[in-house]
């Protein structure tokens, strides 16, 4: 991990950054991605997918903003969910796990939200973190994810979502391909953060 983060380090400036003053690094990874595609993080609510720990909701609170959050509390199929470290949300269980590939706890996710401005899904496990193609190990969430953005979006509001190369597994050419169909700007993005 210590070769890694040194690499990391080396290539990339922001590195340096570390979290700066948020619970993790995803908090600057947003503020970087709302700079480079010019839109709107505050104009609403917002609903954050796969949350914890909670740096997307915190720098949205951060910016003024209200919203919902929901992540694995406990754990399900791929592994065990992160500790919650942001109270400044609204956190949605559901029936209690919190496990968002449950189609009750998306739609009470959606229906409490409803209609969002903004949803963000920056959902991960560690299990993929060590997997040759991240880009298939998180494509069910991925699915899911986009699910729950588009029952939670009001009119022109905008989703967030983290994919992994190569953009090739089935699950996410479909995100892919609903996003192209129904939002009116599709952005492929890697941050300077990330």
């Amino acid at each position: 991990h210590a070769t890694l983060a040194s690499a990391r380090a080396a290539c990339n400036p922001c590195e340096q950054l570390g979290r700066a003053g948020f619970v993790c690094r995803s908090a600057l990874k947003l503020a970087n991605l709302a700079a480079l595609c010019d839109f709107e993080l505050c104009s609403g609510t917002f609903v954050d997918v796969c949350a914890a720990p909670g740096g997307f909701s915190e720098y949205l609170v951060f910016r003024g903003a209200t919203g919902f959050a929901m992540s694995l509390a406990g754990e399900n199929s791929d592994g065990v969910g992160l500790d919650r470290r942001v109270s400044s949300v609204q956190w949605v269980d559901g029936d209690g796990t919190g496990d968002i590939y449950k189609r009750a706890n998306a739609d009470e996710l959606a229906r409490r939200a409803f209609p969002a401005s903004l949803v963000v899904a920056d959902g991960g496990f560690d299990a993929c973190r060590d997997v040759d193609d991240q880009d298939a190990a998180l494509g069910r969430l991925a699915v899911c994810e986009t699910a729950v953005a588009i029952a939670s979006l009001g009119h022109n509001g905008n989703f967030v979502l983290k994919l992994f190369l190569p953009l090739a597994c089935a699950a996410t050419c479909a995100v892919l391909a609903t996003a192209h169909v129904l939002f009116s700007r599709l952005a492929l993005v890697k941050p300077d953060a990330s």
